[in-house]
């Protein structure tokens, strides 16, 4: 191995191959630093040259910052992509009925809340001052005056939203209250919920239901006492007498020290579903219904 250090530096080419890193073969030493000699003045002689200066006349240049970003929207904004998908417009849903949107966030929570609403009933806080009208195993029925207080009216609001919207109504509960107006509602006894109500007010005149598709009534006034403006219960609770215990209280209750008979009895413009109880109740095809006849 004595080669590796007595003998003269040797250019590149005429240094042997070895096995192992030139950097610990000396004769690959005195090489390498000659190149690195000529580095070093390469880089001296740089030196004294001029530097560029930028056009940026000295500034330097910003740091980045999100802030400088441009905004391309705001984040509040709700926006969407039409890439062909299924549910991008509005649908209705087939239980509760109600119109609302995939993908909008407002729209979904409205529509949780309302479905489980319409499933389940309003939750019911016991009242003060209850009016019991009826009271049987599985609830009580209670009655709601234009004179009762207003967080009574309030909830009998939010019925008449949840109501309608199944319905196909669109009357809110102000416009369609007048003196005469009672208000009976079942609450169940376990769940403690308003299971169902019954929206009723003084007429004196009806008239005798002739079709049903289309709607269409005698010309004849026939003498009358009571209107059910709006009869509903909440799905859940359907199929249990409830919509004919309210009805049976009403006629009981609804004049005082009277019992209103069945022929007494008038419909608002009912639905399928409405005729068909109608029927039910009155026990036969021919009841009265009645349009714009209140007694104020």
């Amino acid at each position: 191995m004595d080669f590796l250090f007595q003998s003269p530096p040797k250019t590149p080419q005429e240094l042997p191959s070895l096995k192992y890193h030139p950097i610990f073969d000396r004769r690959w030493q005195s090489t390498i630093k000659e190149r690195e000699s000529n580095s070093d003045s390469t880089s001296s002689s740089s030196s004294k040259c001029k530097p560029v200066r930028s056009k940026s006349n000295g500034n330097r240049t910003k740091p980045y910052s999100s802030s400088s970003r441009k905004k391309l929207f705001k984040w509040n904004d709700q926006y969407f992509l039409d890439c062909g998908q299924k549910n991008f417009d509005p649908i209705r849903c087939k239980t509760c009925n109600m119109v609302y949107t995939i993908g909008t966030v407002e729209d979904e929570k409205t529509h949780q809340d309302y479905h489980d609403t319409f499933i389940n009933g309003i939750k019911y806080r016991q009242w003060k001052n209850e009016d019991i009208m009826a009271q049987y195993e599985d609830g009580r029925i209670i009655r709601v005056m234009p004179s009762s207080p207003h967080y009574m009216l309030k909830k009998m609001d939010e019925l008449f939203k949840v109501a309608d919207i199944e319905l196909g109504v669109n009357v809110d509960l102000k416009s369609s209250i007048t003196s005469t107006s009672q208000f009976f509602v079942f609450i169940t006894k376990s769940s403690k919920r308003f299971a169902g109500f019954a929206f009723v007010e003084r007429i004196a005149t009806a008239n005798w239901l002739i079709s049903e598709e289309p709607l269409t009534s005698s010309t004849v006034d026939v003498p009358a006492e009571c209107g059910v403006s709006r009869l509903w219960i909440q799905p859940a609770f359907r199929r249990k007498r409830i919509a004919t215990r309210l009805l049976d209280t009403i006629r009981n209750h609804f004049i005082a020290g009277s019992v209103i008979s069945k022929d007494k009895l008038a419909f608002s413009d009912p639905s399928p579903c409405g005729n068909e109880f109608a029927k039910a109740y009155m026990q036969s095809n021919r009841f009265l219904i009645y349009l714009n006849k209140l007694i104020e």
